[in-house]
């Protein structure tokens, strides 16, 4: 369990391609997942913790399988998808700053 690693000062958490959730929704390791999301939904970790998760748009669908059925007001972000200039700039600038081309 999270509550192991947890710091004293914070716990910043991110969580990519939230929607594969729904996977683990039912299997083997359902009750694990549900019970670590349910601790860090309910600040039982011990210590202050952000969960920061970024998804498709079935995320919000993948949590409440998961048994996350509330979420403060403003706490979901729609961010939709980039111009094709934002798109071209993103490369760009990954292929330049990151990949050195």
């Amino acid at each position: 369990m999270l509550s192991n690693l947890a710091p004293k000062k914070g716990l910043l958490l991110l969580l990519d391609e939230v929607q594969t959730l729904i996977d683990l929704s039912e299997g083997p390791r359902t009750h694990l997942a549900k019970a670590t999301l349910k601790a860090i939904h309910n600040g039982q970790l011990g210590c202050p913790v952000i969960l920061m998760s970024g998804g498709l748009g079935t995320s919000e669908n993948a949590f409440y399988a998961m048994g996350i059925s509330r979420f403060d007001k403003g706490c979901i972000i729609n961010l939709g998808r980039l111009s094709e200039t934002s798109e071209r700039e993103v490369i760009s600038d990954w292929l330049v700053k990151d990949g050195q081309a």
